[in-house]
């Protein structure tokens, strides 16, 4: 009962992650959805606490560390106004918390292979709402970008998180290669003509992140071989069908390369150099709560798009130790546990989802939009925790096992005596 409903609460999580602001409003669950999120994940943690109602220190000292900082980030502005919403970064320290209990409570379910379920089945609706529904074409400039979910920087994450694991099905589950090979030419296809840069980059990390859980050389050369048809591909389609991502990574068509973000970056990086201690948390909400301020030079001000920064602005150089460590103790966490493990599937989803963290953070709103990237942090974690487990039940498992009986020429001792 206990693993059910916590495997019904990990999807859960993970279906919010793909509602998007705009569905949720068209939904009418607007004001709802963080509440409700907030209590799904609650809810899980309960059960992990039930599973194993024990909270040791060992996994659970990046979160402690972190909540920690985000304790010092608030008492340093005593006075400013207290926003709850500010405060949503902690749903992802939660889980970082309780990962070792959550991987209790779901026993022994195989995190990444639920995880490649989920991405399949997101894969198949999103191109099926592009080929029969009403997608919308997004765009800066003469650049149009198709999005069926109402969050495209989501779809294409998802999508190349797909992609990375229908790969590694296709090559590793030869049984399921006619099923897996669609799959990755859907994910493909939707990343291609979704066309965010953020996808890019997670891809390339992927790759480098992959290459130093090693062994270096192989994975590195493993990678140098894969580039190739991944050229090819990416080519043809653009030669044949669509060039929208070619036009976003060159900037043909456009204006401004960063899609009008690098003024904005130069003010918030300014203004984080001058508040040492930052402005306070949910300062940035506020700045923007009646639309964009206008800056120097008739420009309008952009959310920073960048974890960074903007957690560098409100917080000063707590905020920015604070998510410098978030995001190095998770990939260091999800490298470590992807050179431990032998399966490969878990190897890949700890890589990919560790890549997409850090290309998001970089280029995107990502802790602040927290649904993605609490699914995220508790996915990496809790597979990590069923990594570390195994590494520690193999050779007690082995140990347990009989030794098997020596072979003796010539048969049994009772055999040679008649």
């Amino acid at each position: 009962m206990v693993r059910t409903s916590a495997l019904v609460l990990f999807l859960t999580v993970w279906a919010f992650a793909i509602l998007s602001a705009h569905l949720a409003e068209v939904l009418g669950l607007s004001q709802l959805r963080i509440v409700v999120f907030s209590a799904v994940v609650a809810a899980l943690g309960l059960l992990g606490l039930i599973a194993h109602p024990r909270l040791g220190a060992r996994g659970r000292g990046l979160a402690l560390v972190l909540l920690a900082l985000h304790w010092l980030q608030t008492v340093v502005h005593p006075l400013a106004p207290f926003d709850p919403l500010g405060h949503k970064v902690l749903l992802v320290l939660l889980v970082l918390l309780l990962a070792p209990n959550v991987a209790a409570a779901l026993g022994e379910v195989d995190v990444a292979r639920v995880l490649a379920g989920f991405l399949a089945v997101y894969v198949l609706a999103a191109g099926g709402l592009a080929l029969w529904g009403d997608p919308e074409l997004r765009g800066y400039g003469a650049v149009a970008r198709l999005d069926v979910s109402g969050s495209i920087v989501s779809q294409g994450s998802l999508c190349a998180l797909a992609a990375l694991v229908a790969a590694e099905r296709a090559v590793r589950a030869p049984r399921l290669r006619l099923l897996w090979l669609p799959l990755l030419a859907a994910a493909l296809v939707m990343v291609f003509v979704t066309a965010t840069r953020t996808a890019v980059l997670a891809v390339l990390l992927f790759a480098l992140y992959d290459t130093l859980a090693g062994p270096a050389r192989v994975r590195l050369r493993l990678h140098l071989l894969a580039a190739v048809p991944a050229v090819l591909v990416f080519a043809l389609f653009t030669l044949t069908v669509n060039d929208v991502l070619w036009r976003r990574i060159t900037g043909e068509g456009v204006s401004d390369w960063s899609s009008g973000r690098a003024h904005s970056l130069r003010y918030w990086i300014s203004l984080a150099a001058d508040h040492p201690l930052g402005l306070g948390i949910g300062t940035l909400r506020r700045m923007f709560a009646d639309g964009r301020p206008v800056i120097d030079g008739g420009l309008h001000l952009e959310w920073p798009h960048d974890e960074f920064v903007r957690m560098w602005v409100e917080g000063g150089l707590p905020g920015l130790v604070f998510a410098l460590l978030l995001v190095a103790g998770v990939v260091v966490r999800a490298v470590g546990a992807a050179r431990a493990t032998d399966d490969p599937l878990r190897r890949v989803a700890l890589l990919a989802l560790a890549a997409d963290l850090t290309a998001q953070s970089l280029l995107q709103n990502y802790f602040h939009s927290v649904y993605l990237a609490t699914a995220t942090v508790l996915t990496l974690a809790v597979l990590a925790v069923q990594v570390r487990k195994e590494a520690e039940e193999g050779p007690r498992r082995a140990a347990a096992e009989p030794s098997p009986a020596p072979h003796i020429p010539g048969g049994s001792f009772a055999g040679n005596a008649a």
